[in-house]
């Protein structure tokens, strides 16, 4: 995972907390168009 970080610091808690929320919105706007009903 802390090749994913960038400029993003890698060493810290907060680095965790950015890829989660990532992860999510990821995952959120990929389900977007397979489930229009959600929205």
């Amino acid at each position: 995972m802390g090749a994913a970080g960038g400029p993003f610091p890698v060493d810290s808690e907060k680095s965790d907390n950015y890829i989660q929320a990532a992860t999510y919105a990821t995952i959120y706007y990929a389900l977007l168009p397979v489930s229009p009903s959600v929205s």
